[in-house]
């Protein structure tokens, strides 16, 4: 089942993504809390992948596999794990749809959800929510495996290419994007 307004409703004329949806203004995401998070990679699978069958670089393949992941969260705009998230906003709309969801629960009181979509809208908010965890599947793991392979076949230039994205892990990855994050 497609979700409608994640795709093509949030895109401008040339396809790309519209960051500023009506009546948003002053947005701002912070991850609170990862107690419960789990990573979706194992560093053995990702040396059996790599074929890197020695131990030196374990503490620096770890790095790689985390900066990997995060980047591949925020070009999903969905977290991969359980955490808890605060949103502030300067103004935000009746029916908005909340970054890096599944939402699992609204812990501020006076706001509701239905789904992924904060009812109540308003000025000068805070408003924290706690995520499930997105499902994880194959291409997703791939996908962070690869990108970290990157980095580490790289690593002499990773503080330039983290953060971006290669073409192909993109590709494998845009069926899961939620692409109308303002």
């Amino acid at each position: 089942m497609a979700d409608y307004y994640l795709n093509s409703d949030f895109t401008d004329s040339t396809g790309l993504p519209v960051y500023e949806k009506a009546g948003t203004q002053g947005l701002q995401v912070s991850f609170v809390s990862e107690t419960d998070y789990i990573e979706p990679w194992t560093l053995s699978e990702f040396k059996e992948f790599a074929r890197i069958d020695f131990d030196t670089d374990d503490n620096l393949l770890t790095l790689f596999l985390k900066s990997a992941r995060i980047d591949i969260e925020q070009y999903l705009q969905k977290s991969l794990g359980i955490r808890t998230i605060l949103l502030s906003a300067l103004k935000l709309p009746k029916n908005f749809y909340l970054p890096f969801g599944p939402v699992a629960s609204i812990s501020t009181t006076g706001f509701t959800k239905v789904g992924d979509i904060l009812k109540e809208g308003g000025e000068d908010l805070e408003v924290t929510y706690v995520t499930n965890a997105s499902q994880c599947n194959e291409t997703i793991r791939m996908a962070i495996y690869r990108q970290a392979l990157n980095y580490y076949e790289n690593r002499d230039r990773f503080s330039q290419l983290q953060g971006t994205i290669l073409d192909e892990v993109k590709l494998a990855l845009y069926g899961f994007k939620r692409i109308q994050f303002p």
